[in-house]
């Protein structure tokens, strides 16, 4: 059985009527490319703007990827909002696990924290607390038992990447802009369960790599800025084997 993921990311969306006709767009071309299912890893809006989450809710529902078409993660900039994001995103988020498809389930974790020191780049720390761990490996034990695939995804990339934007190389001189913390025991416990996909956000520019843990490939997709590349990552999977990918520019 054929099944096609959205993965989209790092929107910044402030509720304007620009991000209308922008976020129009976008579920017009899941229509087009027959999606299944749409993820997005975070950064819905650009500082917790209540208008920003209320937008993207209202026209995902009213093109058809509603709550149980689509999973929308929390990003660093959607922390000052965080009580907004629950209210319209949290019944998609806050089950660690679901089912896609036969074979086929998406891992969410929440790699997003105030941060350690004052809010000097939009709290853009992210590590996973003792409760992550434990649900994270709690979810794949339990996929494991199933048989199934997993697809795991967060906000925070898990790998380095080069200097972005003036105010990212000023938070990575400070140690305050950058990959997930912990992401080689977080790539470790992906190499441990077999885990084939990881997708994340946090950095504007899309990247793949891929990496090997207990000597089994993992590829780690960076979805990149939705709104900044007028593009997005579809990716195609057969009976929960992921068999393709590709770009759908707006």
């Amino acid at each position: 059985m054929s099944y096609r993921i959205a993965h989209w990311s790092d929107l910044h969306l402030d509720g304007d009527d620009s991000d209308e006709a922008f976020l129009t767009n976008l579920f017009a071309s899941l229509k087009e490319y027959s999606v299944d299912h749409l993820i997005v890893t975070g950064d819905v809006t650009d500082d917790g703007e209540s208008e920003g989450f209320a937008l993207l809710d209202h026209m995902r529902r009213k093109h058809g990827y509603g709550p149980r078409k689509s999973t929308v993660l929390p990003g660093n900039h959607d922390l000052p909002g965080w009580e907004d994001y629950m209210d319209h995103f949290g019944q998609g988020f806050s089950p660690l696990y679901r089912k896609l498809t036969n074979g086929l389930y998406l891992v969410t974790v929440d790699s997003t924290k105030p941060d350690k020191l004052p809010n000097m780049f939009a709290n853009p720390q992210g590590w996973l607390d003792e409760g992550d761990w434990k649900g994270l490996v709690r979810a794949l034990d339990e996929i494991t038992e199933l048989g199934g695939e997993a697809i795991v995804a967060l906000h925070h990339h898990v790998f380095d990447v080069p200097d972005g934007d003036n105010r990212q190389r000023l938070g990575r001189l400070f140690n305050m802009w950058g990959p997930l913390e912990d992401s080689e025991d977080f790539l470790d416990l992906m190499g441990q369960y077999g885990v084939n996909l990881v997708l994340t956000g946090h950095s504007h520019e899309a990247r793949i790599r891929k990496v090997r843990r207990h000597g089994h490939p993992i590829a780690c997709h960076i979805g990149g800025s939705t709104s900044d590349q007028h593009a997005y990552r579809v990716l195609d999977f057969t009976d929960g084997v992921l068999t393709g990918k590709g770009w759908v520019h707006i």
